[in-house]
């Protein structure tokens, strides 16, 4: 009986060792399958231009996410700080690069009780992020994900205000520069635009 329960033990201790026990662990093993899985004519999809480009593919820091409900943004007031208002998701996006650009992201989640590869996408995103990061080179940078109306902001935590800023995809906004994203929106105006785009129903972004 003590071999039985002592193989468990060992089998288990195994398991666990081969589990990503890191968000950038599932990244790093996950990988190539989610690249294998992208078939020629999606190519462009992902922001790659060639079969080749799948194996220069460097992934790069992750970007923590977080999010805002419609609660949230309407209970906001001038004394909450960002730790107060924007809530942690165990979702990671980690920017999958070419000659150091951004072409899509590789998202990895907690779920079932380990670290997973989940998707990979967010051409668009990665794109937009990959000026932030150069706009804002060696600061620390957050994705806020803002539920009700579908889109995405950036946060600079330490810069010397709070902050929360439109990741703007239409086209002819801010679509190619890095110049585009040094303006930062105070905190306060970007939750009064967004408490009067959910009352007159406007989710554009």
């Amino acid at each position: 009986m003590k071999k039985v329960i002592t193989f468990i033990l060992f089998l288990c201790a195994v398991l666990l060792l081969f589990s990503a026990q890191t968000p950038s662990d599932a990244a790093k093993a996950q990988l190539n399958h989610f690249l294998q899985s992208i078939m020629p004519e999606q190519l462009d999809r992902f922001g790659f231009s060639n079969p080749a480009e799948l194996s220069q593919v460097k992934i790069e820091p992750c970007f923590r996410v977080e999010s805002l409900s419609e609660t949230e943004i309407n209970q906001w007031n001038e004394q909450k700080t960002s730790d107060n208002v924007f809530v942690s998701d165990s979702l990671h996006l980690f920017p999958l690069s070419v000659k150091n650009q951004f072409r899509c992201m590789l998202a990895v989640d907690y779920t079932k009780g380990e670290w997973k590869a989940v998707s990979i996408g967010y051409r668009e995103l990665a794109r937009k992020m990959d000026l932030i990061r150069t706009a804002w080179a060696g600061s620390e940078i957050k994705i806020i994900r803002v539920y009700p109306l579908q889109r995405y902001y950036y946060v600079l935590p330490n810069a010397p205000r709070q902050n929360c800023t439109l990741i703007r995809f239409k086209q002819g906004e801010g679509k190619g520069i890095s110049a585009d994203y040094l303006q930062l929106t105070p905190i306060s105006e970007a939750m009064t635009e967004m408490r009067e785009a959910i009352k007159g129903g406007n989710h554009e972004n």
